[in-house]
C-alpha cells in the first residue's frame, strides 16, 4: 500500500526527532560521562531555549517533504542503493563545501552572526539538541541547503524515498554526534587519515569554545584547506580519552 503524501511527512519527522532525542538521553548516561569533554553542567536557560527550538527544524524539513510530495516534484527510482551514492557524492561534492563557506561567512558578518546564528552559540557547552538550535530564518536556510542533494539526484536519476530517508537519518546522526560532548571515537583517530574524513565531538567542541576555528559540517578536510583548524583539536581529543576535562 503506498503511503499518502501526509503520512510519509509525519513518519519522516517521528524516525528523526526519535533518534536525535535518542542521542540526546544518549549524552546524559553515565557510559557517556566517562570521556565527557567539558564537564560543566548546561544551564536551565539553555535547557529551556533548545527544547523549545530543536523541534521546529524537523517540523520545517517534514513540511517541506510534504509539499513537494503534495506537489509530484519527485521523480521516483527503485534503485535505492545507487541513490543513496548519488546522495553521498552530492553531500561532498555541494553540500560540505557550501556550508562551510556559509558558516565562515556567518560568523565574520556581524549583522548575521549577531541576529541569527548567536542563538546556535549560546550554547558553550554542547548536546545533541543544540544542533537544531537556530533562529527560524537560519534553519529555513539549512532546509534549503540540506535539500540539495534531494533536488539535483531528481533531475538527474530520479529520487528514492528509502534513500532519502536513510540519508537523513544519517545526517541527524552524525549531527547529534558532533554535539554529543562525549568522545567516543578510538585513542589512534587522530593519527589517522580518518580525521579529515570525519569529525570528532572534540574537533566541533572547540568551534562553540573558540568560535572562529572549526567551521566544517562533517568533513575536516575543508578546514584543512581553509586554514581554520583548531590547533589545541588534538590535545582535546587526547583529554577527553583519558577522562578528564580541558
Amino acid at each position: 500500500m503506498t503511503l499518502s503524501p501526509i503520512c510519509i511527512g509525519f513518519l519522516f519527522l517521528i524516525l528523526r526527532s526519535t533518534l536525535v532525542f535518542g542521542f540526546q538521553r544518549l549524552s546524559k548516561t553515565p557510559w557517556a560521562s566517562r570521556h565527557r569533554i567539558d564537564r560543566t553542567s548546561i544551564p536551565l536557560e539553555q535547557e529551556q531555549r533548545e527544547h523549545s527550538r530543536w523541534f521546529l527544524g524537523m517540523v520545517l524539513d517534514s513540511t517541506l517533504l510534504y509539499f513537494l510530495l503534495s506537489l509530484h516534484v519527485f521523480q521516483f527510482s527503485s534503485q535505492h542503493g545507487f541513490i543513496f551514492i548519488g546522495f553521498l557524492f552530492a553531500h561532498i561534492l555541494i553540500v560540505e563545501p557550501v556550508y562551510y563557506g556559509y558558516h565562515r561567512l556567518l560568523h565574520s558578518h556581524r549583522y548575521l552572526y549577531k541576529h541569527h546564528h548567536i542563538i546556535h552559540h549560546l550554547s558553550v557547552v554542547v548536546q545533541p539538541i543544540t544542533s537544531y538550535t537556530f533562529t527560524f530564518l537560519e534553519r529555513l536556510s539549512y532546509t534549503l541547503l540540506f535539500s540539495l542533494p534531494a533536488i539535483l539526484l531528481n533531475f538527474i536519476t530520479g529520487i528514492s524515498l528509502e534513500a532519502l530517508f536513510v540519508y537523513y537519518l544519517v545526517f541527524d546522526a552524525l549531527n547529534s554526534l558532533g554535539h554529543l560532548n562525549t568522545e567516543i571515537f578510538p585513542d589512534g583517530y587522530q593519527q589517522s587519515f580518518l580525521k579529515w574524513v570525519l569529525y570528532t565531538p572534540s574537533f566541533h567542541r572547540q568551534h562553540h569554545k573558540r568560535y572562529i576555528k572549526n567551521y566544517c559540517l562533517f568533513m575536516p578536510i575543508f578546514d584543512k584547506l581553509g586554514g581554520t583548524v583548531c590547533p589545541h583539536t588534538e590535545e582535546v581529543f587526547v583529554q577527553a580519552k583519558k577522562g578528564y576535562k580541558r
